[in-house]
């Protein structure tokens, strides 16, 4: 009996050794090419529209597969953010008024910066149809892209406000996490998915919770943590790919908001107009 492609786990390997590498576009080119049409024509007519906005659930072990609109509403909702990503780390550097600040505010924006364009460059790939070698490549650096992000969205508040040593502390702690998180992608790509979003969840809230108490002023925490709120609101719908249309988009959209909070109440807190503030760094940058 002959096999339908979508019968088959779409999962390739490139190379004799190394981890698999997912076929990204498999489920894709097999709508395209007419497999599967017998369950499409089943389908009422408005339940058959509806679908261009949701993809089939994923299998355990395997990245999900986007339907073209989805595909371009992933791509669109990361990438305009790319350029006000860079304002916003141009403005930190002009408001920086220590070296610390400067170096700050290179770190957390080309994090902005790297997060938006990862993102996009892995969406455009899918999209494009270009190799599995250069999916499999930009989704592990886009995975890993989000575990630098969390910490360079801690950094200027573990940086710049005066705190107690154990606070330095947990900035290397994060940053070792950091490559922890790289390293599993590599390892263990699309294989333990809730374990993948328990590490993101850990690393996101644990060590404000540690370092608040160890920082001499605690204005602008609150901030960081309603921002913080949307991130794991935003989770929710990251969960609901293949049940919820554009729900990754939705993801994206949940990532703006709580990166844009985020960077207001470094800004507002930090940089510009409340250097009343007890801070980590004393030399200043000469005008």
């Amino acid at each position: 009996m002959e096999l339908s492609r979508r019968s088959v786990p779409n999962v390739t390997d490139d190379s004799d050794n190394g981890p698999k590498q997912h076929d990204y576009g498999a489920h894709r080119r097999s709508e395209r090419n007419g497999h599967g049409k017998e369950h499409a024509t089943r389908v009422p007519g408005i339940k058959r529209n509806w679908r261009r906005f949701r993809n089939r659930r994923a299998c355990p072990g395997e990245a999900y597969e986007p339907t073209d609109i989805e595909h371009v509403a992933n791509i669109c909702t990361h990438a305009i953010s790319i350029i006000p990503a860079m304002c916003a780390m141009g403005y930190l550097l002009l408001s920086a008024p220590t070296y610390l600040h400067a170096i700050t505010a290179v770190i957390y924006g080309c994090s902005l910066i790297a997060l938006f364009g990862v993102s996009t460059a892995f969406h455009s790939a899918c999209y494009f149809g270009m190799t599995r070698r250069v999916k499999f490549t930009l989704h592990i650096c886009d995975r890993a892209t989000i575990y630098a992000f969390i910490a360079c969205s801690y950094s200027p508040w573990l940086l710049l406000k005066d705190a107690e040593l154990y606070v330095l502390v947990v900035f290397f702690v994060l940053w070792f996490m950091v490559f922890g998180g790289a390293v599993y992608q590599y390892l263990f790509h699309e294989k333990y998915k809730h374990f993948e979003t328990f590490l993101y969840l850990f690393m996101g809230i644990i060590p404000g919770v540690i370092c608040v108490p160890g920082m001499a002023d605690s204005r602008g925490i609150m901030a960081v943590a309603q921002g913080g709120a949307v991130y794991v609101l935003g989770v929710v719908f990251f969960k609901m790919d293949g049940v919820i249309p554009c729900a990754h988009a939705i993801w994206h959209l949940f990532v703006v908001v709580g990166a844009s909070w985020h960077f207001l109440a470094v800004a507002h807190y930090l940089y510009a107009g409340n250097l009343d503030i007890p801070l980590a760094a004393e030399q200043t940058i000469p005008n």
